[in-house]
């Protein structure tokens, strides 16, 4: 319903912009109006009239806008209205959630729906910029990469039909093949499933649907050709660019003013002269014939908001920082111009921006307490982009421009879509330096375009580790209006897949284990300013060993890992088997330590760790938060807190956590989470307490988040009484096939003893430093990789303390899975 002034009054309302033909005759009489009413435009019904008011109800078009022209005579005083009365009503979208509310999960795993939002503007609005926000602490989730999907249109009635992907071809195709059909043949190409990765397929008349998943999932890939014969054609199109969700260039264009006209300029080319009052259609067609635009292949698409003129650049200016267009009115129209959102970055990245004052002098920035070189006041963007990169705190991941003395830091790499601390400057000899945060980096923001539908999907939502209910908005650029999806993370089993296999080594290769179904955000670097040379699996008293081997079999006494602690998915998850007769058990206590190791140099060390233990089927059967308060359930069925302190192995602070569990033969993971979801470095051990049960520790399995430098991960373990063969493995590029978009590339590995000495260390698992085969060795044991990048060796162990150290080649940050497995 939209409502005009009194007649008395016929000044224009705040949602309506247009001019009048004449004005009408002045009357400041109080009393009711009459009179004759008439209008025409678009979607106008018949008016109603009350008190000084005169109401039509109104549907706008699909760009969001309604004209009509007002004709009216006014019975009390004057009779003559004179020339129509011209009205435009621009309307504000609206933005619904349509899909993916309410619904829940268990922590750490994928919503089952993606969330979707509908934009309409009396239609569908095409085009549109939604951004969905996830909250930035507690109960929340991270938004993935898309998958890519790739559309095959078949026609003809007869004939066969070939696939192509990177230069491998699919055998012949019947011009009616089914769906499996399709995906098989892809599938079996070397491109697709030769790299782990795999595509599904489904059909509709005469059009497959292919998404990619495996290694190719949430990559931007190149597009499938097609080719008939025999009658059949066929054609392919991208429907979805995979990838990360990246931010498409938005601008608004205000005009004013009641007559004239207005041109746009983009890149040095000028659009021709726009009515003050265009319908978006107008603006829009004239921007896509500019050679700086069509001409390039690109496009956008425009809508109202308000009284703006909303524009999204799209097609091949899609994920890039285009220029901003330039506006002129003339004849009483004015327009400008603003860039609502810069293209090309990746949605929740983090920008930070430096501003430089002074003359004269030097200047440094400092991220995470390292600091850059000095450079000049005048440095160009370039050498702060390699000063900053040169940082192993930052590690080769930001990307820097300036404009004048100020220079925008964006966070990339490792760091990307991650909340990172703010940069600190210090200036020198007549230079100052102010560092400001334009946007938080976070993996719970997403951004996505409507559909010639008017619906933005996002990325898949996957649960952090806290459960709770939540709200998820969805906004769209350049408006203020949201919608809310109502999710929630339920309690539940981690989902962390056991660390191997199969439960005992076989002579079958045991594939590399996935500890989590989904990849995650990479937690924030933070390395100490030591590097820790030859790190220790614990800074608490430790079991001694048996100085020297004998005929007695060797045991498994300790086992334990030191990495940062992050959160969701890269908190530290360590696995371990458990083998014997079927009825024994072995005693064990696991501890959680943080804290304590501050004495130690580990000055970023988790301040209050808790720690959960779960079975093969992900169930939780312990927890703890504090080791002298018990928490009773699954395993524990009374206080602990006296038999840890008789085990002689209690936590040294009171915020750790320990639980003393007896386990039967089979599979187990210990995870460490920060207390309020709080990070740092942080350890995860087990020790054997029956040494005499036949029940023994034969594998552990820790899989996390690897950083340069003091931020390696560390498998530590101790053998007692004699000697124990064991294989060891660092796994990285092989974990991609299991959904680990951000695992490491390329691995190496080293052994060291309880003096920090190198035992044995390996790169490329087939190949030892000195150039000599081990591949048969390897593979005698059914534990070789299934990547030539990944390291490991087999060694015969004599009794001590040692710990197994991976790393990413180069110094990379990524996913890793460090496993020893101990031989019988």
């Amino acid at each position: 319903m939209i409502a005009l002034p009194s007649l008395a009054r016929a000044a224009v309302g705040p949602i309506m912009s247009g001019t009048k033909a004449a004005a009408f005759p002045p009357n400041n009489d109080s009393s009711a109006r009459s009179g004759n009413y008439s209008a025409g435009g678009t979607g106008l019904a018949a008016p109603s009239t009350s008190a000084n008011t005169v109401s039509f109800n109104s549907t706008p078009t699909a760009n969001g806008t309604a004209s009509f022209d007002l004709t009216a005579t006014d019975t009390v005083g004057a009779t003559n209205a004179g020339a129509p009365q011209h009205y435009t009503i621009a309307v504000t979208p609206i933005i619904q959630a349509t899909n993916g509310t309410p619904q829940s999960t268990a922590v750490n795993t994928t919503f089952p729906t993606r969330l979707e939002a509908t934009v309409t503007s009396g239609g569908p609005v095409s085009g549109a910029q939604v951004t969905f926000t996830a909250p930035a602490s507690g109960a929340s989730g991270s938004f993935g990469n898309f998958s890519e999907v790739q559309t095959v249109t078949v026609s003809g009635a007869s004939g066969n039909f070939t696939l192509t992907f990177k230069g491998q071809t699919t055998g012949l195709l019947a011009f009616n093949a089914s769906a499996a059909q399709v995906q098989s043949a892809l599938n079996g190409l070397s491109t697709i499933g030769g790299v782990g990765g795999s595509v599904t397929v489904s059909l509709s008349s005469s059009t497959y649907t292919v998404t990619f998943g495996g290694s190719l999932a949430g990559s931007d890939l190149v597009q499938m050709t097609g080719s008939g014969s025999g009658g059949a054609g066929v054609s392919v199109a991208t429907s979805i660019d995979g990838g990360p969700t990246v931010t498409s260039e938005v601008q608004s264009v205000t005009v004013t003013g009641s007559a004239g006209s207005f041109t746009l300029t983009f890149n040095g080319q000028t659009t021709g002269a726009l009515a003050f009052n265009a319908t978006t259609a107008q603006v829009q067609s004239s921007l896509n014939v500019l050679s700086t635009i069509g001409g390039v292949g690109g496009s956008v698409t425009v809508y109202r908001s308000g009284s703006d003129f909303i524009v999204t650049f799209g097609a091949s200016l899609r994920r890039t920082d285009v220029s901003q267009m330039t506006a002129s009115g003339s004849g009483g129209a004015t327009a400008s111009v603003v860039t609502n959102t810069e293209g090309g970055v990746l949605a929740g990245t983090e920008i930070q921006t430096v501003t430089v004052s002074g003359s004269s002098g030097t200047f440094t920035l400092t991220f995470n307490g390292q600091t850059t070189s000095s450079l000049p006041f005048s440095a160009t963007a370039a050498q702060v982009q390699n000063a900053l990169n040169a940082l192993s705190s930052i590690g080769g991941s930001v990307a820097v421009t300036a404009s004048g003395s100020v220079y925008t830091v964006t966070f990339g790499g490792s760091l990307g879509r991650t909340d990172v601390p703010q940069m600190t400057g210090s200036g020198a000899g007549g230079a100052s330096v102010a560092v400001v945060t334009n946007a938080d980096g976070s993996g719970g923001i997403a951004d996505a375009i409507t559909d010639s539908s008017g619906r933005a999907t996002a990325p898949d939502f996957t649960a952090n580790s806290t459960a709770g209910s939540y709200t998820v908005k969805a906004s769209v650029v350049g408006t203020a209006v949201t919608a809310d999806f109502s999710l929630t993370n339920t309690p539940g089993p981690t989902p962390t897949a056991t660390p191997t296999a199969t439960a005992t080594p076989t002579t079958t290769p045991v594939s590399s284990p996935t500890p989590t179904a989904t990849a995650t955000a990479t937690a924030t670097v933070t390395p100490t300013a030591t590097p820790v040379s030859s790190p220790t699996p614990t800074a608490t008293a430790t079991p001694t060993s048996t100085p020297t081997p004998s005929s007695t079999p060797g045991l498994v006494g300790n086992v334990s890992t030191r990495l940062p602690v992050g959160t969701g998915d890269n908190v530290l998850i360590e696995g371990f088997i458990v083998q014997g007769p079927a009825s024994s058990t072995k005693k064990i206590i696991v501890r959680a330590i943080g804290p304590s190791l501050v004495p130690f140099g580990i000055t970023d060390a988790l301040a209050d760790p808790t720690l959960e233990i779960h079975d093969a089927s992900g169930a939780t059967i312990a927890t703890n938060n504090d080791w002298k308060t018990t928490q009773v359930g699954g395993l524990i069925s009374g206080d602990q807190s006296a038999a840890i302190s008789a085990s002689q192995l209690a936590p040294s602070n009171d915020l750790e956590s320990a639980i003393i569990a007896d386990l039967a033969p089979g599979s187990y993971t210990a995870v460490v989470l920060g207390v309020n979801n709080t990070t740092g470095t942080g350890v995860v051990d087990a020790y054997d307490i029956s040494a005499g049960s036949p029940a023994r520790l034969a594998n552990i399995a820790t899989r996390g988040l690897i950083q340069p430098g003091d931020k390696l991960m560390i498998a530590g373990f101790i053998i007692q009484n004699g000697l124990v063969k064991a294989v060891v493995r660092a796994i990285g590029p092989s974990l991609i096939a299991f959904g680990i978009t951000n695992a490491l590339a390329d691995t190496t590995l080293q052994l060291r003893d309880q003096n920090g000495n190198i035992v044995v260390e390996n790169d490329n698992w087939k190949v030892r430093p000195d150039g000599t085969s081990q591949q048969a060795e390897m593979e005698a044991t059914g534990l070789q990789p299934t990547n030539d990048l990944e390291a490991a060796f087999v060694t015969t162990l004599q009794p001590g303390q040692y710990t197994a150290q991976m790393r990413g080649k180069p110094e990379t940050t990524g996913i890793g899975v460090v496993q020893v497995y101990f031989l019988p």
